[in-house]
């Protein structure tokens, strides 16, 4: 079913560790209610990525219809959930670290949305 296989990789964290502090660790990432919200916290991530990649579809959508008001609101509301538009780069990067390619306006829309 996929449970302690997410985090059954403790490998490269046991260099220099004792026994005790890794067999602690590797019990805490395998509890049913730590993968059930590490899973919760993983569709969080893809659920925000695809609204991320939705939202920018629809700005290169006003851009390409002169509506740069709803570009430019559009791009507000990007940073306003951490989300800076890199436009040398065709990128979007969020300030938790990710980063993504920017979609054009007639690529396909992700998650549930039509």
């Amino acid at each position: 079913d996929g449970r302690g296989k997410v985090f059954s990789a403790v490998g490269p964290f046991r260099a220099g560790k004792d026994e005790a502090t890794v067999a602690g660790i590797e019990a805490l990432l395998n509890d049913t209610q730590v993968q059930r919200i590490l899973r919760r916290s993983h569709h969080a991530l893809e659920r925000e990525e695809e609204w991320i990649w939705n939202q920018l579809i629809d700005r290169e959508k006003a851009r390409i219809l002169n509506d740069f008001g709803e570009a430019d609101r559009i791009r507000g509301e990007l940073k306003s959930k951490g989300v800076i538009v890199v436009k040398d780069e065709r990128r979007w990067k969020h300030q938790d670290g990710r980063s993504g390619p920017r979609p054009n306006a007639g690529d396909k829309r992700r998650g549930g949305e039509a």
